[in-house]
């Protein structure tokens, strides 16, 4: 890395059993993209994208075993928080989306890591 823009926490805590497919799903994500170089990925694709979406979309892709990929727009702008609920709704039809005005995809999130991780 070029040390320009550092890491970003996108999961508060994943079970040790599951690390491994947590990040067998993330890199899924990037060898499916069009780019060679995982830091031009993120450049391109990941920051397009709160840190709430990334969340919710690499925990939904694990739990309903999608093979979906993120597509961003042409132009360099952020999502809005319409388009990131637009985009979640259309790839995970099944899942309620409970707009909320502090905590976007925050229930949903949590819904998910239980689903997953429950013991």
């Amino acid at each position: 890395t070029d040390g320009s823009a550092p890491a970003r926490l996108i999961l508060m805590a994943v079970p040790l059993h599951s690390l491994n497919d947590v990040i067998h799903t993330i890199l899924d994500e990037f060898e499916n993209s069009s780019f060679d170089d995982f830091e031009i990925f993120s450049s391109k694709i990941l920051n397009k994208f709160s840190t709430e979406f990334l969340a919710l979309w690499f925990l939904g892709k694990l739990y309903y075993k999608a093979h979906i990929v993120l597509q961003t727009f042409a132009s360099d702008t952020e999502y809005s928080r319409q388009d990131e609920i637009d985009i979640i709704s259309f790839a995970f039809p099944q899942l309620q989306i409970h707009e909320n005005a502090e905590n976007i995809f925050h229930k949903e999130i949590q819904y998910i890591s239980r689903e997953l991780w429950q013991e």
